[in-house]
């Protein structure tokens, strides 16, 4: 088989500028991937700054959703994968996946990736919450506002009286305190406010932050789950089939408003569940799966409150969890997928070791070099944009620690804290261990 893996971009980004560093790197991760699989051929085509990607990778320039697809399709592949990830300020890349992937089926060429439809109520919260209500998953209770009605279109001066914003108003009185406001397209927190009021709910929607439609939603108070789910249809017995790995779940820290803070955020798994929230777990992820068609890698954002399951979001692409599962399960991000996906492989939930994920300050490529010859560090990704005119926009240096056990995990904490002093904070440190504590009682 003659297999393409692609990533798309709908950001500009200059190489020069943009500076990546992953160890291991991408090439050899490709290159043990490959060395597994002589019988097929592997190509990889990105748009820069082709995140996940060995070096040889094929830079395809080409914007439009049918050229990228023509790009593809002139290495006459029997089968198509996407591997996008997130760009700031939508993530509306898995859309785009989707529209490439259209042009491609109406090529005849496979491809595992979800159809438009899926991805846009994904894109969209708003669609999103509409296809849980629809499906009786459980989740948050929630209140969209749009915001051209909400401010009357302009204020236009022939309406005198705005009954939308009055209902509301009306509405928000309706909801349990804290409330979460979030714009629907927005990703990784941005742009999202916790009011503890009424009134301060009011004075946020009258504010000059709430420029776009906004989706108003009650704080759930309990753990956070993430979970990634790997799914793809194939033709069995003459039958269209469908089959889904559900992923070991991991837990994610939170700010002190309960909002996820990406460069700051700790992940951590796989979180050990009784045997009947695991059930119920794989029980809803699958059902999500089947009922959205989910195609390729997702992640599902849930929140566990006495013994339920309340679902967040989807993002249906590679995400901040997929390099933990991959250490998690000492797999090749490249080897998981082409198991999952195409072999269909389903893993033994022993095979798992416990990883932590955490982010430091930027360092020096030769002190990220010192910093993986220590053996517990199994992944390091620092990402550099020198033309950040922010502090916080400048990027960080990701990396993740294993253990053989969960004492070994926090042993190995300590140590990094040890051999490297200026770039891991010991509270940093104690943070990580509270956390593994949480979860092994």
């Amino acid at each position: 088989m003659k297999i393409v893996f692609f990533s798309c971009n709908s950001n500009t980004h200059n190489p020069q500028t943009f500076l990546i560093k992953t160890l291991p790197s991408w090439q050899s991760k490709w290159n043990d991937f490959k060395s597994k699989y002589p019988e097929h051929e592997f190509i990889t085509i990105s748009q820069l700054p082709a995140l996940f990607m060995p070096e040889n990778t094929i830079i395809c320039d080409r914007d439009d959703s049918k050229e990228f697809a023509m790009k593809i399709a002139s290495y006459n592949p029997d089968l198509v994968i996407p591997l996008s990830f997130w760009t700031d300020l939508f993530d509306w890349l898995p859309v785009k996946d989707s529209l490439i992937a259209l042009e491609l089926r109406k090529m005849n060429i496979p491809c595992i990736a979800n159809s438009v439809d899926t991805s846009m109520i994904c894109f969209n919260k708003a669609e999103t919450q509409n296809f849980f209500n629809a499906n009786n998953f459980l989740q948050p209770k929630s209140l969209y506002v749009n915001h051209d009605l909400f401010f009357c279109g302009g204020n236009r001066k022939e309406i005198k009286y705005n009954v939308y914003k009055e209902a509301i108003i009306s509405q928000i009185s309706n909801l349990n305190f804290p409330l979460i406001i979030k714009d629907p397209v927005s990703l990784s927190s941005y742009g999202m406010t916790v009011v503890n009021t009424k009134g301060e709910a009011i004075n946020y929607l009258y504010s000059k932050k709430n420029s776009s439609d906004r989706l108003i939603q009650e704080f759930i108070d309990g753990e956070n789950i993430g979970v990634e789910v790997y799914g793809a249809f194939s033709y069995e017995n003459g039958k269209q089939e469908y089959h889904c790995h559900v992923l070991p779940p991991f837990t994610f820290t939170t700010n002190q408003y309960g909002i996820t803070s990406p460069k700051l955020s700790l992940k951590y798994g796989p979180v050990i569940l009784n045997e009947k929230l695991h059930g119920k777990l794989e029980e809803t992820i699958n059902k999500l799966a089947i009922k959205l068609k989910l195609q390729g890698a997702a992640q599902i954002d849930l929140i566990l409150k006495n013994e339920e399951f309340y679902i967040i979001e989807i993002n249906p692409r590679l995400s901040g969890m997929t390099t933990c599962c991959c250490e998690s399960a000492e797999k090749n991000l490249y080897e998981l997928i082409f198991e999952l996906l195409i072999e269909k492989k389903s893993y033994n939930k022993k095979i798992y070791k416990p990883v932590i994920n955490m982010k430091l300050p930027l360092m020096e490529y030769s002190d990220l070099e010192k910093l993986k010859e220590l053996p517990f560090i199994c992944f390091i990704n620092q990402i550099n944009n020198l033309e950040a005119k922010q502090e916080r926009e400048k990027g960080y240096c990701e990396i993740i620690i294993s253990g053989k056990g969960n004492e070994e995990l926090k042993s190995n904490l300590n140590l990094l804290h040890e051999k490297f002093p200026l770039f891991v904070d010991k509270e940093l440190i104690i943070k990580a261990q509270t956390l593994i504590n949480k979860w092994t009682k």
